[in-house]
Formats: C-alpha cells, sequence, structure tokens
C-alpha cells in the first residue's frame, strides 16, 4: 500500500489540511526519521519571515539567560524552541548548527546574519549527527571556527571540540550538574570520575581543592583534550590522572583496591538508544551503580547521570530500590534552563540526574 504522503520527498515543508481540505497546521515531512511529521507552525499565515522573527525571539531570550563574554549555552532546542529536528549551541563567538532534519540543510545559512548582531558571533559550523551518515559531517557557513573553542562557566575556562567530539563539541546539558559541584567539594577531597570524556567535571573538582582526580574514559583521545583543558587553567596535568580503560571492567577491579572516594561520578553515554532496549539497559544502569557504590566513603557522594529518554526517572530510580539502605538521594535535577522543554515533547526532556550521599 501507498499513500499521497510517499510521494512528497523527504525534508519538504507540507500544509496539512483536514478531510475538508481546511487548514490545521504547517509541517516537515521527513519519513526517514522516528517522527514522519513535525510541526512547525499553526498559523495560516506562517512563512519565513515568521520563522526569522522567531529566530530573533529567542535569540534575544537565550542570551537574556546566559548571554555574555565567552559564555556557551543551548541557542535552539528542537521543537521546544520552535525548530523541530535542528539543535544549535554558542560558543563563545561561534555558533555550532546540528540538523536532524534536513529540512533545515538550506535555511540554516540564512539564519547566521540574523543571529550575529544579537549574539555578537561571527563563526558558524554546521555539523550533521552521526545518524545523517553524511560524507562531509562539518562545513563552515560563516567565518572561522576553529577547535578548540575556549568558553567561560563558573569562572572556569573550558573546551569545546566541535569537530572531533561528541554532540556540538561538549555536553552544555549538564550545566547544572557542573553548577552545584562546587559546593560538595572540600580541600583534600579524591574524586573517581567514569566516563569522563574531555574532563569537565575533573577540571571543577582540581580547582576546587580535590587532591586527588581519576578520570576513566575508553576513548583515549580524551586524555589529551583534558590536559589542554588543564593547561589552559594553569593547573598542570599530574601522572595517572589518566585511565583509558572499559568503565565496566575497571569497577570490577577498582573495588579490589584500597582506595576509596570522596566523590564518584558516573556519567554513561545513552544506554537505551530503543524501546526494545529498555530491560537489558535497566539491568546494566542497576549493575553500573552497585559497582561503584563500594568505592564510595562512608559520608560520601555518588552522582548518576541518565541521559535516555526512553529510561525515565521512575524507572532509573526503581531499579536502584536495593541500594536505598545504603543511600540517600541529596539532590537530583535535569535540563538547565537554556535547555527549553515542552509537554508536547516529552522526549525532549531526557537528562536526568541524581546526587546520593552514603551511610
Amino acid at each position: 500500500m501507498s499513500s499521497a504522503i510517499d510521494a512528497i520527498p523527504p525534508g519538504s515543508f507540507v500544509k496539512i489540511v483536514d478531510g475538508g481540505n481546511k487548514f490545521i497546521a504547517y509541517g516537515i515531512n521527513e519519513t526517514r526519521g522516528i517522527v514522519g511529521l513535525s510541526i512547525l507552525s499553526r498559523d495560516e499565515k506562517f512563512g519565513f519571515d515568521s520563522l526569522l522573527d522567531r529566530l530573533r525571539e529567542v535569540s534575544n531570550r537565550k542570551k537574556g539567560l546566559f548571554g555574555g563574554e565567552r559564555s556557551a549555552y543551548r541557542l535552539l532546542n528542537g521543537e521546544a524552541d520552535g525548530f523541530p529536528g535542528l539543535a544549535c549551541d554558542v560558543y563563545s563567538d561561534s555558533v555550532i548548527w546540528q540538523p536532524y532534519l534536513s529540512f533545515w540543510d538550506a535555511i540554516i545559512p540564512h539564519f547566521t546574519g540574523e543571529v550575529d548582531p544579537i549574539l555578537g558571533t561571527s563563526g558558524h559550523l554546521l555539523k550533521y549527527p552521526a545518524h545523517r551518515n553524511e560524507e562531509n559531517p562539518c562545513r563552515t557557513l560563516a567565518g572561522e571556527v576553529k577547535e578548540p573553542i575556549v568558553f567561560s562557566e563558573g569562572g572556569i575556562e573550558f573546551h569545546s571540540f566541535p569537530y572531533t567530539g561528541q554532540k556540538t563539541g561538549f555536553f552544555l546539558d549538564l550545566r547544572e550538574v557542573r553548577k552545584f559541584l562546587p559546593d560538595i567539594l572540600t580541600a583534600g577531597n579524591s574524586v573517581l570520575n567514569c566516563f569522563s570524556s574531555s574532563g569537565a567535571f575533573s577540571i571543577i573538582a582540581k580547582a576546587n581543592g580535590a587532591s586527588t582526580v581519576i578520570s576513566v574514559d575508553s576513548d583515549s583521545k580524551c586524555r589529551e583534550q583534558l590536559e589542554g583543558q588543564l593547561k589552559q587553567n594553569n593547573m598542570p596535568p599530574t601522572e595517572n590522572e589518566f585511565i583509558k580503560d572499559n568503565v565496566f571492567e575497571y569497577l570490577v577491579e577498582a573495588k579490589l583496591l584500597p582506595e576509596r572516594y570522596g566523590l564518584v561520578i558516573l556519567d554513561p553515554p545513552n544506554m537505551c538508544t530503543k524501546a526494545s532496549s529498555l530491560k537489558p539497559a535497566l539491568k546494566g544502569w542497576q549493575k553500573l551503580a552497585s559497582s561503584a557504590l563500594p568505592l564510595v566513603k562512608p559520608g560520601g557522594h555518588l552522582l548518576l547521570i541518565n541521559c535516555s529518554s526512553f529510561m525515565t526517572r521512575e524507572m532509573c530510580e526503581k531499579s536502584l530500590k536495593s541500594m536505598e539502605a545504603n543511600i540517600t538521594i541529596e539532590k537530583s535535577g535535569g535540563l538547565p534552563k537554556d535547555h527549553t522543554v515542552s509537554r508536547t515533547f516529552p522526549e525532549g526532556d531526557y537528562l536526568k540526574w541524581w546526587l546520593y550521599k552514603t551511610r
């Protein structure tokens, strides 16, 4: 069987009508994705100028939240900001555009000149997400974007790696976690940062007096990224500060050693990318947390982060019921304010984190 929609090319702008040919909305047809039809506007007078107005409104609002010299923030968070299938992050004077829908490919170049006067930006890079399998995943749209991009947050200078890093080059969605970390770090504290990536949490720990900071990741390039940021902040790297290893295997081995930590951080990559993988993903989540818990000193902290939209907050907490006798929740949260969320797109509210204290 086929339908009229099959004849419309993916990435097309479509007018949606009911059985009586009455206007319902304008949308984006993208049959190759999980969501076949994304609503762009329910205003029949909506056009390209309306889209530019929407972009300027969001730019002024987001800059008011986090804008400033050498700052970084999420400018467009897809559906929730009125741009379905489009993410856009600002790092200092550079803008990284990430279109999940091909509809945006031809439109984004027209956006660059609209945001520069508002945001004070000049360099623009288009970075396709991995699932689009583009032959050239990155291309410059305007100005110059060099890696790494240096930006400031909380008095620390971080690096974004837009060409070689994940997402747009940095995990901006973990802003709230980075914000409270200094409050629980005391001089002489010891920290184990698992799935460390480029090492933002490790840098914060060292900046706030931690005596020992161990970063563990299976990607060897994370060592170089971490060391570059430590030098950026005048904190020379020390020997054995980074360990290249599979975190699950490392935690099993580490339990046999005497070292215990005041803070253990677990920030795994997406553990569940499809609904059919939910059951084994929850078992893996429970295994990860229970393996890390013995490495935390009594009265220390265990920080757990989950970025899978399929694994709800309630599911994650329920899977850790067996650990309740040994831990209590001190803080929990999700996405920061620049990552707009919408009730009509709950999948976009994907990030959950918990700070547990051990008994």
